[in-house]
């Protein structure tokens, strides 16, 4: 059996924040940023799902103004993620 290919702008980060490990998908949908996050160690899964447009990931984060689309951001993100240190709050 072989593998589904994630999309191409999709982004997937495992992070583990007092004893709790999430998984956290950035990924495009249509225009948008799509983010989801499971809790790996809750039963039943918790997920959560929530879609923003580019306007919106501009106020949050005035970072996300240098790039035209959803689609550069994740490619930026990407190259980045080595570099990338998430905050839990």
């Amino acid at each position: 059996m072989t593998e589904a290919l994630k999309p191409i702008n999709e982004i997937s980060i495992n992070i583990e924040n007092e004893g709790k490990k999430y998984e956290i998908i950035l990924s495009q949908k249509s225009n948008n940023l799509l983010i989801k996050s499971k809790d790996l160690y809750s039963f039943p899964l918790k997920r959560y799902e929530e879609e923003f447009t580019k306007n919106t990931v501009n106020q949050i984060y005035k970072f996300f103004m240098l790039f035209e689309d959803i689609s550069e951001i994740i490619s930026d993100l990407k190259k980045e993620l080595k570099k990338i240190n998430l905050i839990l709050m």
